[in-house]
C-alpha cells in the first residue's frame, strides 16, 4: 500500500459528465475522494462535465449536487461554486490557438469511418492520417485533431509503477472539436485541469490507457504539467460487465426514491467489491476505513 501522507495538500476534482444519473462505480469513486479529504487534507474541486451538448441535461445536474449533499460529503461542503464546461468556450478557444499550426489539422472524417478503424475494446482507433495527407478543401464542416509527437510519456502513478506510453503509436492524433462545434473530452479536461491547479487525478483504470495523450495535449499547449495519477478498480454489475449510466435502474437517484438510505445503497457497493460482506447496510465513516489504496 503506498503513503496516502505523500498526497498531503494536493488538488483533484470530481468531474462527472452530467449525461445521466450517478451508478456505484460514481459513489465508489466519490468515496475515494472523501477519503482522500479525510485523512490527508486533499483538495476536491467540484467540475460539471457538460461538454456533450446534446445529451447533458439540467435535471442530471441538479441530481448530482444534490445527491453529493445528501451523502454528507464533507469535501463538498468545502468545495467553492462547481464550474461547467458549457461556460467556457472561449478558454478552449484561447487553447487551442496555443498549439503550433503544425500539430493541428481540420478532419472531414464521419464517424462512422472512425467506427470502422476501431481495433480494441474501447472502441478505440489509430488514426489513419487521411485528413492530414489529403487536407479537405474548403469543407463546410469539420474538426480540429491534433498529430501527437512519436515519443514517450511518463506519468507517475500512485499505486504502481510509471505509466510509460507513446499517444502517436496508440492513436496517431486525437479530435479536440468535432465538426459541430463540441469540444472532446480528452481537451477540455486537460485544459480545466491546468486552469484550476489540479495535480492529482483519481480516476478509474478503465482509461489509464489515454494517460499519455493527456500530458502530451497539456505539453503541446506549452505547459510543463505533471500531474500524480491514481488509477482505481472498477465496480461491475452481476454479469461482470462495467456499470453505465444508460441503465437507469442501477440509479443511486432511483434507489432513493425508493425510500433506501445513503448506508444501504453505500452497503449495496461493498457487497458488489467484497462478496463476504453480509451486512445490509454500511456508513460513510465505515466505509472509507476498510478502503486500501
Amino acid at each position: 500500500m503506498s503513503d496516502l501522507s505523500s498526497l498531503s495538500g494536493k488538488t483533484t476534482r470530481f468531474a462527472p459528465s452530467i449525461t445521466g444519473y450517478l451508478h456505484l462505480g460514481h459513489l465508489y469513486h466519490l468515496l475515494i475522494l472523501e477519503k482522500l479529504y479525510r485523512d490527508t487534507g486533499v483538495k476536491v474541486l467540484v467540475r460539471l462535465e457538460d461538454h456533450d451538448t446534446l445529451r447533458s441535461r439540467k435535471d442530471y445536474e441538479m441530481v448530482i449536487l444534490d445527491l453529493l449533499d445528501w451523502f454528507g460529503f464533507e469535501f463538498f461542503k468545502d468545495s467553492p461554486e462547481p464550474i461547467k464546461q458549457s461556460d467556457r468556450n472561449d478558454i478552449y478557444e484561447e487553447a487551442l490557438a496555443k498549439i503550433s499550426t503544425s500539430s493541428v489539422f481540420k478532419c472531414t472524417c464521419t464517424r462512422s469511418r472512425l467506427k470502422n478503424l476501431s481495433q480494441n475494446k474501447w472502441y478505440e482507433y489509430h488514426y489513419d492520417g487521411n485528413c492530414l495527407e489529403n487536407p479537405p478543401v474548403n469543407p463546410k464542416e469539420f474538426g480540429w485533431r491534433v498529430l501527437f509527437d512519436n515519443r514517450l510519456m511518463e506519468a507517475s502513478e500512485f499505486t504502481s509503477d510509471k505509466i510509460i506510453q507513446n499517444p502517436f503509436q496508440q492513436i496517431h492524433s486525437s479530435i479536440l472539436k468535432n465538426h459541430i462545434g463540441q469540444w472532446s473530452y480528452q481537451f477540455a479536461v486537460v485544459v480545466d485541469d491546468i486552469a484550476q491547479g489540479v495535480d492529482l487525478v483519481v480516476r478509474g483504470k478503465d482509461v489509464i490507457h489515454t494517460t499519455g495523450r493527456y500530458l502530451q495535449i497539456a505539453n503541446l499547449l506549452g505547459v510543463d504539467f505533471n500531474p500524480v495519477f491514481l488509477h482505481h478498480p472498477l465496480v461491475y454489475d452481476q454479469n461482470n460487465q462495467k456499470l453505465s449510466k444508460r441503465f437507469e435502474s442501477d440509479a443511486i437517484h432511483n434507489w432513493r426514491l425508493q425510500g433506501q438510505t445513503q448506508e444501504q445503497i453505500i452497503g449495496k457497493l461493498m457487497k458488489s467489491l467484497n462478496s463476504t460482506f453480509k451486512d445490509e447496510s454500511i456508513n460513510v465513516k465505515e466505509f472509507i476505513a476498510s478502503i486500501s489504496l
